[in-house]
């Protein structure tokens, strides 16, 4: 917060507050935090898939979507990104593309990938 009180074009305190926000369970003020550093550094992927978390807990599948979209054709092999698109596919009851996506991570043979499905919820 100090950060922002000194200069509200801070992306990175943006980002940080979106991600406190979303640990809280506070999704409406993650998203406008996330929102407002994606405004300020429109390139930063990690930015991006917390934005599409915030989303995806506030029931907008399609804009999460969207947003993970970005963020794989920035890094097409981003596992958390992956596995959330794969829960968003899930609930638009689009089953073969949730199974690709689980594919693609099972692929990448991560040795943390239990931490890794942790850090989606």
């Amino acid at each position: 917060k100090e950060a922002l009180r000194i200069s509200a074009a801070d992306a990175i305190a943006h980002k940080v507050m979106g991600k406190v926000a979303l640990k809280k369970s506070q999704y409406q003020q993650a998203l406008q935090a996330l929102r407002q550093a994606k405004i300020l550094k429109p390139t930063d992927v990690e930015t991006r898939f917390y934005l599409a978390k915030s989303y995806y807990y506030l029931n907008q599948y399609d804009l999460a979507q969207a947003e993970l979209v970005k963020v794989l054709k920035v890094k097409e092999d981003n596992p958390l990104a992956l596995l959330l698109l794969s829960r968003i596919y899930e609930k638009l009851g689009k089953m073969r593309l949730a199974e690709d996506m689980l594919e693609k991570v099972e692929i990448l043979d991560l040795p943390n990938i239990e931490q890794l499905k942790k850090e989606i919820d």
